[in-house]
C-alpha cells in the first residue's frame, strides 16, 4: 500500500492526461473502494480519488466541489 500512496502522489505532480469520455460507474466505485481502504488503513485516501476525478472530462470547478463534498462527508 505504501507503494500505491507514493505512486499516486507522484502522478499528482504530473498533470494527468484527460480522458475523452467519462469513465464507467464501475471505475468510480473501484477508486472509491481503494480510496476508502487507504483512508481507513493509512489516513491518506485522497490521492487515488483526486487522480481519478481530475482525469474526467468535467469542469475543474465541479471536480473540486465533488472532492470537497466527498472528503467532508468522510
Amino acid at each position: 500500500m505504501a507503494l500505491v500512496i507514493m505512486m499516486s502522489s507522484l502522478q499528482l505532480a504530473i498533470r494527468p492526461a484527460g480522458l475523452a469520455k467519462r469513465s464507467s460507474d464501475a471505475s468510480f466505485v473501484g477508486f472509491g473502494v481503494i480510496s476508502g481502504l487507504m483512508s481507513g488503513l493509512f489516513a491518506t485516501g485522497g490521492p487515488p480519488l483526486v487522480y481519478h476525478f481530475f482525469r474526467q472530462p468535467m469542469p475543474h470547478e465541479r471536480v473540486r466541489e465533488t472532492l470537497v463534498t466527498a472528503f467532508g462527508a468522510a
